[in-house]
């Protein structure tokens, strides 16, 4: 009988062990989830940087010494063969969030204008 109880006991406890491993993997997971998204934000920015980074008068097809050109400016993502496929994963998530980013401040300018023209009325006093 006390042989019984000790399992039930240990039982409980595995169990109680079993969650709390649970819980912790759950939060983990979370964790790395955010840390992964500021990563790929982090990294996002530093292309765009370097995109914004690049002269005027930079031509619009890389070819021969122009190409050379590029690689001083961009990172190796942008120019390397066998990475074209991120290139052009990282491009498209850049035009999203520099689109993303014009439609806010376009948002902003309207709420902006409206508060303006309700400051502009008269009160009725």
């Amino acid at each position: 009988e006390q042989l019984r109880a000790a399992l039930r006991e240990l039982e409980g406890r595995m169990s109680k062990v079993s969650q709390v491993g649970t819980r912790i993997g759950d939060r983990l997971q979370g964790a790395d989830a955010v840390r992964s998204k500021a990563q790929e934000l982090g990294d996002l920015l530093k292309y765009l940087m370097a995109f914004s980074q690049l002269p005027e008068n930079m031509p619009n097809t890389p070819v021969d010494a122009a190409a050379n050109e590029y690689k001083r400016y961009l990172p190796p993502l942008f120019w390397e063969d066998a990475r074209l496929k991120d290139a052009a994963a990282a491009t498209r998530r850049l035009m999203q969030l520099t689109g993303e980013a014009h439609d806010a401040q376009h948002r902003s300018r309207m709420v902006g204008a409206a508060d303006d023209g309700a400051d502009a009325r008269p009160t009725g006093k």
